[in-house]
């Protein structure tokens, strides 16, 4: 928390009391929820509350990036950030590896049940990062995947449920490979509730305003 803390420290908006709360303000804006972080006029007071929330929710700490980009014009302090954010959000690959293993495995275990049409928006949305083009191949890629279970039973359903739920573990893999820290943490952390979602049909409605 210390090291965050003394890198936040360093941008002007953060530091000023009369800027903070239009940080939060804008932060609030990305997240669709007021921050439970008060203006504190004491710097130390406001910026402990603030990594608190960080370190508790990654999509926090990409709000609150994404609004330093934004409204601060420092590179060098925000090439600290990274690093920083880096060190805090990394993941580590077991439990990286576990987290895409069980997002394949939830592909491939949804095919052809009323749960499949919502995984499927999901990890499209997911995967296309904001590209209408990616976000429509994937959904592709997708369906394709899905006609190929449907094509086999017995033991061949069984060989092809595991290779369907190896090639999209691996998927998973090279996305979180090609992003930086932050967005790292961001697609970590939707992943992981996408797979929650899967084995909790009830909430399905409510967590998908998370992604």
């Amino acid at each position: 928390m210390g090291e965050l803390v003394s890198v936040l420290k360093e941008f002007r908006v953060l530091a000023d009391p009369d800027t903070r709360a239009l940080v939060l303000d804008l932060m609030a804006m990305e997240l669709n929820n007021p921050l439970p972080v008060r203006s504190h006029r004491v710097t130390d007071y406001f910026l402990v509350e603030l990594v608190r929330e960080c370190l508790e929710n990654s999509r926090v700490m990409q709000a609150l990036r994404s609004t330093l980009v934004v409204v601060a014009a420092d590179e060098g302090a925000m090439e600290r950030l990274d690093a920083v954010i880096l060190k805090t959000t990394t993941v580590d690959n077991r439990t990286m590896s576990a987290l895409t293993a069980a997002g394949g495995k939830a592909i491939a275990d949804t095919v052809g049940t009323d749960k499949w049409p919502t995984l499927r928006r999901l990890v499209a949305r997911i995967i296309g990062r904001g590209s209408a083009r990616r976000t429509e191949a994937t959904a592709a890629r997708l369906d394709q995947a899905a006609a190929e279970v449907r094509l086999v039973d017995g033991s061949e359903a069984t060989t092809m449920t595991a290779r369907v739920a190896s090639a999209w573990q691996a998927e998973f893999d090279d996305l979180l490979a090609n992003l930086d820290a932050a967005e790292r943490a961001e697609v970590t952390e939707q992943l992981r509730l996408v797979t929650e979602l899967i084995r909790d049909q009830a909430s399905i409605e409510g967590g998908e305003e998370k992604l």
